[in-house]
């Protein structure tokens, strides 16, 4: 039980890292567009020949964004770890699970077997007891004579 319970867990972990991968995915793909759409406007405000002091904005917009980027590309291969971690560590829940339940149902079988012959062995202790069983059949006989 204890062991099902841990495999649970972690295959809840594993569940919440990819949720969290995939949120970080997106949040990345939003940065992009955004530093795409910034990059865009900071080559029309080049083309348009804008004042230096609007070229550098838009110029220190763009660094914001490219260290926006980063943070969530940071963001995402961190994520990744995380779940090729929880990955590792439901792999192994489970395979310990199994080989539990493989220990038991083992187990369960040695027992039966055991059950199975050691009744096979009282039965054939008492059918090789001649006093005993062919003694109970002589009396029975015996008393069905006597009544007749």
């Amino acid at each position: 039980m204890l062991r099902e319970q841990k495999e649970q867990a972690a295959q809840l972990r594993h569940a919440k890292a990819l949720v969290a991968c995939r949120a970080a995915e997106e949040h990345l793909e939003m940065a992009n567009l955004r530093l795409a759409e910034a990059r865009e406007w900071f080559s029309l405000v080049l083309a348009d020949k804008s004042e230096a002091a609007k070229i550098l904005n838009v110029r220190t917009w763009c660094a914001a964004l490219e260290i926006k980027q980063r943070e969530h590309l940071k963001a995402l291969n961190e994520a990744r770890r995380y779940a090729e971690q929880t990955l590792k560590e439901m792999t192994t829940a489970t395979r310990d699970r199994e080989g539990l339940d493989r220990y038991r149902e083992k187990s369960v079988r040695a027992y039966e077997y055991e059950l199975r012959r050691e009744e096979q062995k009282t039965a054939d202790e008492m059918a090789s007891q001649p006093g005993r069983m062919g003694g109970l059949l002589d009396f029975a006989g015996r008393e069905s004579f006597a009544h007749a």
